[in-house]
């Protein structure tokens, strides 16, 4: 991707004595970003590294962990913000959201979109040492306009659906590892 102005800030250091931690806050902003998934007139995105308080022989990781592994010893906080996204298929007016990754655990926090006339609010957890997933989603914009995401069956499934005015859906669910069909909760208003 490119940017018209790209600027990153950050203040990382060394904690004394250990020569392979680094610990600090960063900031990266953009200004009419360009990349794979579309066009953003402002992006930001901002965050805390840490060393975690673990003690070194307490190694929770393994090979099944894949790339969260390098993560392990580090705690990551992190926000970010994007302002009018748009490509071919997606039209987003705003998104912002934070998280934290507590090794095992990667946490979404307050994922909310502003789209199509209504808005979008996530929650959502990853366990990447057992792969449970749980996580919570509330919308009240015209689904249909996600169609050109959507694959052919998927759209083709959507559109027997039709309503006079935007339903309100609330959805929960979890995802325990080794379950093809996690539990999952759904309102519609």
């Amino acid at each position: 991707g490119k940017a018209s102005v790209a600027s990153l800030t950050a203040d990382l250091a060394q904690p004394a004595g250990e020569s392979n931690q680094l610990e600090g806050n960063w900031r990266l902003d953009f200004k009419h970003l360009e990349s794979a998934w579309g066009i953003s007139e402002e992006a930001r995105l901002s965050g805390r590294l840490r060393h975690s308080s673990m003690d070194a022989g307490a190694k929770r990781s393994d090979a099944s962990w894949g790339g969260w592994q390098k993560l392990e010893p580090y705690q990551l906080d992190w926000e970010g913000q994007l302002s009018r996204l748009s490509s071919e298929k997606l039209q987003i007016e705003k998104i912002s959201g934070a998280g934290e990754w507590r090794a095992p655990d990667l946490i979404i926090r307050n994922l909310q979109a502003q789209l199509y006339d209504g808005k979008m609010d996530l929650n959502a957890a990853l366990n990447v040492t057992n792969r449970e997933v749980r996580s919570q989603i509330a919308f009240d914009f015209d689904v249909h306009r996600l169609s050109p995401l959507l694959a052919t069956n998927s759209g083709k499934w959507l559109r027997q659906f039709t309503w006079k005015s935007t339903p309100r859906v609330r959805a929960e669910g979890a995802r325990p590892r080794g379950e093809r069909d996690g539990g999952q909760a759904a309102q519609m208003a």
